[in-house]
């Protein structure tokens, strides 16, 4: 039996910060979707030029959450947001993307 395609959603993180503040705004955002099986989740931080750990944590809680019925995914960051990732080891628990191009290309 096929599955049907998953449905897909895009979130761009529009401004230069993501910390305590858009934390909550993605948190508000995100929770609808996180019940929709089979769905796949877009977070775009191309706007994004500084993250801190209310961003991160946000990101990763979203991440937890959504599991297992929507995939999280991440593009557009930035090689300085891309560090913190990987040093906190998110980068395990979303993939990430360079570009929503990418993304969208990987993701079909």
């Amino acid at each position: 039996m096929n599955q049907p395609e998953p449905v897909r959603y895009q979130i761009k993180i529009e401004g230069a910060s993501l910390g305590v503040r858009e934390a909550d705004e993605i948190g508000h955002a995100v929770a609808p979707l996180l019940g929709i099986e089979n769905s796949l989740l877009v977070l775009d931080l191309s706007d994004v030029k500084r993250i801190d750990w209310y961003g991160l944590h946000a990101i990763a809680t979203v991440a937890e959450r959504a599991r297992p019925k929507v995939e999280i995914v991440v593009c557009g960051a930035n090689q300085d947001v891309a560090g913190l990732f990987h040093l906190v080891r998110l980068d395990r628990k979303v993939r990430m993307y360079p570009n929503l191009e990418s993304a969208c290309k990987a993701l079909d």
